[in-house]
């Protein structure tokens, strides 16, 4: 397996993520060493009104942390248009877990050793610490795997609204093209009349015949003439390719500074692993 460190991706590479919709999320331990305490913006009281479930909303104030060891996901993403996002979602003794989000303009830059400060965050600490990444891939294999592609096909209607094209019922598409065929083919009249008779032809025949004999007095009714164009349809297959996995982790340390005490400590992971495809061929 070839395995190389990306020391240099650090937090550039990841926080290069939030400008768009993609999220991190990291699992790992807040080790509070003093008391905490976080300052929270709240929900948008006007939104808030909008929503279905408003008695959730969150409100401005703070939220502290005692001091303790404590399982918390952590995921980085965009708050909206303006701002990143780190959410912090601690566990309490199998409670509902307590939420935290901090915020910053999304035009601060960092590097895979970071620092956010006070002013930045808009809290009481400084958030600092580094991210390492690490990529793995597995060796390329080789498979078979179903697939779809579009063709075009032919859909006909037989002037009545009926589908002629190869999806339509058996049934109906037999008895179009019958009378389509019919009405090329069929002989002239018989002198005397038709022994059978059709449905509505001339008591005791014309002597020239009609192709077809029609149904309305004094005349006779031709076989609808189908309207025809293509549409696209989806085909299954399958196709040959060659492909490998490819893992990358994240793994995260920082610390929650106040002046010269450090606050709390969290260090946690993150991986997701993604199919590479190097060869496709054509789906057939």
């Amino acid at each position: 397996m070839n395995r190389k460190q990306l020391a240099g991706i650090g937090l550039a590479a990841m926080l290069a993520f939030l400008v768009g919709c993609d999220e991190i999320k990291f699992g790992g331990t807040l080790s509070v060493h003093e008391a905490i305490t976080f300052a929270q913006k709240g929900d948008d009281p006007y939104d808030c009104n909008q929503k279905p479930d408003w008695w959730n909303c969150k409100p401005a104030g703070n939220v502290a942390v005692n001091p303790g060891d404590f399982s918390t996901k952590v995921t980085l993403g965009m708050a909206n248009g303006q701002e990143k996002q780190i959410k912090m979602e601690i566990k309490n003794n199998g409670n509902n877990p307590t939420v935290i989000d901090l915020t910053f303009d999304k035009n601060i830059e960092t590097n895979d050793n970071f620092l956010l400060t006070a002013a930045q965050l808009k809290q009481n600490f400084d958030l600092k610490g580094n991210i390492v990444t690490t990529v793995t891939r597995t060796p390329e294999q080789s498979d078979n795997e179903s697939c779809t592609y579009q063709v075009q096909e032919m859909v006909c209607r037989n002037g009545r609204g009926a589908d002629t094209s190869k999806d339509a019922a058996p049934e109906l598409t037999a008895k179009v093209e019958d009378s389509i065929l019919k009405f090329g083919n069929q002989p002239g009249g018989f002198p005397g009349g038709h022994p059978g008779g059709f449905p509505g032809s001339f008591p005791g025949g014309h002597p020239g015949g009609y192709p077809n004999p029609g149904q309305y007095p004094g005349g006779y009714n031709q076989p609808p003439v189908p309207n025809c164009h293509p549409v696209w349809v989806t085909r299954y297959g399958w196709q040959y390719v060659r492909f490998y996995y490819e893992t990358t982790t994240k793994d995260i340390t920082a610390s929650f500074a106040q002046a010269d005490k450090n606050l709390a400590d969290y260090k946690g992971t993150g991986s997701k692993t993604e199919k590479i495809y190097t060869f496709q061929s054509q789906c057939r």
